[in-house]
């Protein structure tokens, strides 16, 4: 697939992974316009056997993508390392934005709001805590009225 000649038993898996690095450095995250990574980092890449092996840290719910991703690194990739088959392994690591001493175990707070009743701030809520799950998130709800 690629011009790169890191062989089907490479061990020269730091410049591979610089390489890819450096091809993701000049990429989009798919669909979106931020940069591949702001929301990721490639923490490992290895060819075995044909199979360029990668394990990817994302920063954003999205594990329910990783059929989706690994196409999108399999093009990504196709110049870079020579290869025949992907196998991408995602784990999830949610920045921390809280400090806060009162509530220690939480990373993000999301706040739907409306000055008007019956907009759908319940239904929106349970729909995006549901979406965040599903990528892979910690989620709990708290729908109160103030």
């Amino acid at each position: 697939m690629g011009k790169n000649t890191m062989g089907l038993f490479s061990n020269n898996d730091k410049a591979l992974l610089q390489t890819l690095q450096s091809v993701m450095r000049k990429s989009m995250f798919p669909n979106t316009q931020f940069p591949l990574l702001s929301l990721m980092s490639l923490n490992k890449a290895i060819v075995k056997k044909s199979t360029l092996k990668i394990d990817i840290e994302v920063q954003i719910p999205c594990l329910h993508q990783q059929d989706m991703l690994a196409e999108f690194f399999n093009t990504l990739f196709s110049d870079a390392a020579t290869f025949t088959d992907i196998k991408l392994t995602l784990s999830l690591n949610v920045k921390t934005i809280n400090t806060s001493d009162k509530i220690p175990n939480i990373k993000q707070i999301i706040l739907v709001a409306s000055g008007k009743g019956g907009v759908g701030k319940s239904t929106t809520s349970a729909n995006l805590a549901l979406a965040l799950s599903h990528g892979g998130a910690k989620v709990g709800l708290l729908d109160a009225d103030i």
